[in-house]
């Protein structure tokens, strides 16, 4: 158990021991003779605590205005991450002059071909204009199909599940449907008697800063079809703060522009999302248990040298995008395509990561959270018929976990190797010190 359970997540739990002086210079030219083992092989067990106790000393915890998870500080910490920026800046210093050249070129192309007009004349935007910032463009799908509820739908299933879930026989609804029945066959209490609808629900971004653009908090339902089986668009209501009560609700029996609109106000919530909950979900979320193994584990310990090798330049990330949040900080900047201040996306990551929807690491492992919301393995209500993102997260992680069990067993012949490994046990006590959110524990 308690290997299978290092091999998923590499956390454990216990104390840091105690260890002589060593100088961050005398760390830096060490020349280890025991590469990759665990503290019991170690033939220098002096010097190898005393390389932790430097690094102790050298990575420190730190509070950042992006994304609530602690950062680093101290000498050694900040010549990583200066390093790191090295290598990130001059990249991204490329794609934004490529990107400034070439939207030039996009506008001569939609005026050559006589403008914006009608929506189809966006496809032209992606005509070829794009060769270093963006090569491959779009999915085909988006410039041809944009209208088809499938395409709506499907982008739930596909790119980003993590606010859909299924409606259970007793919850509360959030909004009524008289037009469900001749839409679906199915009225909406039917359609959740039968375990057929879900929502995705985004309400509280109605309480954003907004800019001068036009944006709402939505709520949405989806189905499946009890004829196809297809998952479908049933309604989107979108809210706008102050004017709850008039609220309109959009289904596909409305004008198509009208349903268009709907749908496209739907999807900025759920590119906000996808954008500003990926910041605590991806790197918040993983900083938390790095920086804790670092204050740790030896680096001549094979689960920090897979560490290093999977946390590639990882402190990178929050700066850039805090720089972007203060860059557009005044009431009506923020990214374009956006009705809310970067702000608000800075304040609202923030919020996402602290109430544990994207910190709370074993309620978030993919399996878990795709069943607890019932899109896999779900006793009540028909199954997906197509769920790409699982389908697809599946082949990677499980691949991944076939490899890391294959990884543990080479180094513990038993639980009871991981439970005497004073590093793994002092990593997971450290977490709790960088407050890494329901990190699993090796004793249970």
């Amino acid at each position: 158990m308690i290997k299978s359970v290092l091999a998923s997540i590499l956390l454990a739990a216990s104390a840091v021991q105690a260890s002589p002086a060593l100088t961050e210079r005398g760390l830096e030219n060490a020349v280890s003779t025991d590469p990759f083992t665990v503290p019991k092989d170690d033939r220098n067990p002096r010097a190898r605590a005393a390389a932790i106790d430097v690094k102790r000393k050298g990575w420190l915890y730190s509070t950042y205005p992006m994304g609530v998870a602690y950062y680093p500080t101290g000498t050694l910490a900040n010549k990583t991450i200066a390093k790191d920026q090295e290598s990130w800046l001059p990249p991204i210093a490329n794609l934004q002059a490529a990107i400034a050249d070439e939207q030039v070129t996009a506008r001569a192309a939609i005026i050559a071909k006589g403008g914006l007009n009608k929506l189809e004349d966006y496809a032209n935007l992606y005509d070829g204009q794009w060769a270093t910032s963006f090569p491959d463009g779009p999915f085909p799908g988006m410039l041809t199909n944009f209208t088809d509820d499938r395409l709506f739908s499907m982008i739930r299933l596909s790119a980003s599940p993590y606010r859909l879930k299924r409606v259970q026989a007793s919850d509360k609804l959030l909004f009524p449907v008289d037009a469900a029945a001749s839409i679906t066959g199915l009225s909406l209490p039917q359609l959740q008697a039968q375990g057929r609808l879900f929502i995705e629900d985004f309400s509280e971004m109605k309480e954003l800063d907004p800019t001068d653009k036009f944006g709402a908090g939505c709520q949405a339902y989806f189905y499946i079809d009890p004829k196809s089986g297809d998952f479908l668009p049933l309604a989107i209501r979108p809210l706008v703060k102050g004017r709850e009560d008039s609220a309109l609700i959009y289904t596909p029996k409305d004008q198509p522009t009208d349903w268009l609109l709907a749908k496209f106000i739907m999807n900025q919530n759920d590119g906000w999302h996808t954008t500003w909950a990926h910041i605590t979900q991806s790197h918040s979320a993983a900083e938390a248990p790095y920086l804790a193994a670092i204050r740790t584990l030896s680096d001549d310990h094979p689960v920090m040298v897979i560490l290093n090798r999977v946390e590639k330049t990882p402190w990178n990330i929050r700066p850039l995008l805090e720089a972007g949040v203060e860059s557009g900080a005044s009431p009506t900047a923020g990214p374009q395509y956006y009705a809310w201040t970067s702000l608000s996306g800075r304040e609202w990551a923030n919020q996402v990561y602290s109430s544990g929807e994207t910190a709370n690491f074993q309620s978030n492992y993919y399996r878990t959270f795709l069943q607890n919301n019932g899109l896999i393995n779900s006793k009540f209500g028909p199954a997906l018929k197509s769920f790409p993102f699982y389908e697809d997260a599946s082949v990677v992680t499980e691949a991944i976990r076939a490899f890391m069990t294959s990884f543990i067993n080479s180094y513990y012949a038993s639980d009871k190797a991981v439970a005497q490994d004073t590093e793994i046990q002092a990593w997971r006590s450290e977490t709790d010190v960088a407050k890494h959110t329901s990190a699993p524990s090796f004793m249970e």
